[in-house]
């Protein structure tokens, strides 16, 4: 049994962990960041801004994806509620249901109000993205793989921008920006469909699962390892109580704010500053974000090797912050482009830091609502950062500021 356990002999425990539940986090992670973005893509295309009356109107074009943010945010809690009650499978599932409706009702939208409400509708049922995807983490991985798990779903919000930059501006230029929310509806069903087929609550719940995994799993989940400090009394607090969770929500913060403004407003800035086409800025931003998928796998790697996950933050934040300053002030648009991509590869390693840090404070029991608070919160101060841009742009074109 020792041997099955051990974390050194992972090929004994099987693979569904991997095959099925990390790829199908993986799914919900990129469409869902699709169906984000897809409007900042949307609103550097004059035809829509002319259908929507934005024209000239950078605080109300903003103000699509802050109502998104806030009801992303405000929904958190909620679902991570119902992922501990009802499971996470069965939230996921209800969940990509409502968001195709809003898909849909966001491609009928005949006004900015119309396109109002379903952002909101479609930021309250995307919510369940991450407290979905940390409780299954925390259920089918032991604490000394979570950081690689992590890593690999996360990196479907890459994945997703990639996809993004390459498909939406396709679409939008050949049939129209409403068929960009048509086409991303149907998409909305590949994670439906494997979250129905291929994913279950708990490993001892599937069928594909061998005794070996269930008891590789179980035997190095937070409450039984002790490569962890204070891994048992944190398996059974309440992590709202934990200091080190609210500093890892301030964190995030930070992290949510630097995601969705750059992608609210990037598209609008590399082609107004730097004069890119729009097919050029969504390759620009697809090869950015694909190379952090292989960042983000390394990270979790090494993360997960050394047990440490903090010190990759900090650096992470340092970088970020002074990438992304001296993008806008460099003369040269090569440069610039080149720390707009340090800047995205800085960002992204944050968030592996910051989710890794919350399975080593919470146990699987309560991770629905752990994760649902920590993300909801951050996501509803971040998400002012599209609204705030839009204000600053609005009252002085400066983008520096």
């Amino acid at each position: 049994m020792k041997e099955v356990l051990s974390s050194r002999t992972p090929a004994v425990a099987g693979h569904v962990r991997w095959s099925y539940v990390v790829s199908t986090l993986f799914a919900l992670q990129a469409v869902g960041m699709i169906d984000k973005i897809n409007v900042g893509i949307v609103m550097a295309f004059k035809p829509f801004l002319n259908a929507m009356g934005l024209v000239g109107k950078p605080a109300m074009a903003g103000l699509i994806m802050t109502l998104f943010l806030v009801a992303y945010g405000v929904g958190m809690p909620i679902w991570g509620y119902l992922c501990d009650r009802i499971g996470p499978r069965l939230a996921a599932i209800y969940a990509v249901v409502i968001w195709i409706l809003m898909l849909l009702l966001g491609g009928l939208a005949t006004n900015v109000e119309v396109l109002y409400i379903s952002r909101i509708g479609l930021g309250l049922a995307e919510a369940v993205i991450w407290p979905v995807s940390h409780k299954l983490t925390a259920r089918w991985f032991p604490v000394a793989e979570r950081s690689r798990a992590s890593g690999v779903w996360i990196a479907g919000i890459n994945f997703g921008i990639v996809l993004a930059g390459l498909i939406v501006p396709t679409v939008i230029l050949s049939s129209g920006w409403r068929s960009a929310f048509f086409v991303l509806a149907a998409v909305g069903l590949i994670p439906l469909v494997m979250m129905m087929r291929m994913v279950s609550d708990t490993p001892r719940q599937s069928k594909q699962v061998g005794e070996s995994e269930v008891a590789y799993i179980e035997g190095g989940m937070l409450e039984r390892t002790e490569r962890v400090p204070d891994h048992e009394r944190n398996a059974q607090a309440v992590v709202f109580k934990n200091y080190r969770f609210w500093l890892l929500t301030i964190a995030n913060v930070a992290t949510g704010m630097g995601i969705f403004g750059i992608n609210t407003w990037l598209p609008t800035y590399l082609t107004k500053v730097r004069h890119m086409t729009l097919t050029g800025e969504g390759l620009f931003t697809a090869v950015a974000w694909f190379l952090c998928i292989g960042v983000l796998i390394l990270v979790g790697l090494w993360s997960d090797k050394i047990l440490r996950r903090a010190p990759f933050g900090v650096v992470s934040f340092l970088i970020y912050a002074v990438c992304l300053m001296g993008a806008t002030a460099a003369k040269s648009p090569v440069v610039a482009l080149l720390l707009i991509g340090l800047a995205i590869f800085a960002l992204q390693t944050t968030t592996v830091a910051v989710m890794s840090l919350l399975h080593s404070i919470g146990g699987a029991g309560t991770m629905g609502a752990g994760s649902g608070g920590m993300v909801g919160i951050s996501n509803f101060i971040g998400a002012f950062a599209p609204l705030i841009m839009g204000m600053i742009l609005g009252a002085t074109g400066n983008w520096t500021a």
